[in-house]
């Protein structure tokens, strides 16, 4: 396993954060309230939606000591730089499942079944050791229609991926599985965010294409790398749509009641003990 610490030359801006849902729309759209839980945000400036609190997740959690070993099963960049915001040093063990998708099998039903297959499978060939344990997996999805819309083959697949959600609104499913290595206990969430796409040409597409490295990512595209050129607006979770929602990823570790073990220090590492 390799070991990952963070540090600050993610291409994820450092100053994400995740209160609640909310709409964003680029610049060129008039920003309004929707509500107190729903704002329309330029797309520009997702990381900075909430001013005058920068960093408030990287301040609160970083530089601490864990009192919980923790394994992100994931080969993810864009996961290991999100979770790296948040927690200093984790393992990488990477999962190898079968992601085929089995007839009849909804994308949400895809997408937990593959993050819960792959935490099964990082339980099995983690040794078990004395210090507890916290595994964590994850699956995304692009999804529209009901169909599972995956990452392309090549250039042309790329450009037809896009098309196919140029003017439309199409959905980022993520499922998170967490485990407790020594305990035995484990669970399993979901995340759904909406994205809808500007009425793209040809010359569009092949500009944004041009723009990033498309190879490995569902749907061709990544929100953090040029995502204005391509996206009109966007409900609900960011950290969804780049890959590792971090609402969710908060709300299962309190649900398994290890959120103290993993981000509050140990008394030995206590400033000030």
């Amino acid at each position: 396993m390799k070991r990952r610490k963070g540090d600050g030359g993610s291409s994820i801006p450092s100053s994400i954060h995740e209160t609640g849902d909310s709409t964003r729309r680029i610049p060129s759209l008039r920003q309004r309230e929707l509500n107190s839980d729903h704002r329309y945000i330029p797309v520009t400036h997702l990381y900075h939606a909430h001013a005058g609190r920068p960093h408030q997740l990287k301040n609160s959690f970083r530089n601490r000591v864990n009192r919980v070993k923790i394994i992100l099963g994931s080969s993810s960049p864009r996961r290991k730089e999100i979770l790296s915001k948040i927690i200093d040093t984790f393992d990488i063990c990477i999962p190898h499942v079968d992601e085929e998708i089995v007839e009849g099998e909804n994308p949400r039903d895809y997408s937990n079944r593959v993050a819960t297959e792959k935490i099964e499978y990082l339980r099995r060939v983690i040794p078990p050791g004395d210090e507890p344990c916290l595994i964590i997996s994850c699956d995304t999805v692009v999804t529209i229609d009901n169909m599972v819309i995956g990452k392309p083959r090549d250039y042309a697949d790329a450009t037809a991926k896009i098309e196919m959600l140029s003017g439309k609104t199409h959905h980022v499913i993520s499922s998170i599985s967490l485990a407790l290595a020594r305990e035995g206990e484990q669970t399993t969430g979901s995340e759904i965010t909406e994205v809808t796409f500007k009425n793209l040409g040809r010359h569009d597409i092949q500009q944004y294409l041009n723009s990033i490295d498309y190879r490995d990512k569902a749907g061709a595209y990544a929100l953090q790398e040029n995502g204005e050129l391509i996206i009109e607006e966007i409900h609900g979770s960011i950290t969804n749509v780049i890959g590792f929602p971090l609402r969710l990823f908060f709300r299962l570790l309190s649900h398994v009641n290890i959120v103290e073990a993993v981000f509050l220090p140990t008394a030995d590492n206590h400033p000030g003990a």
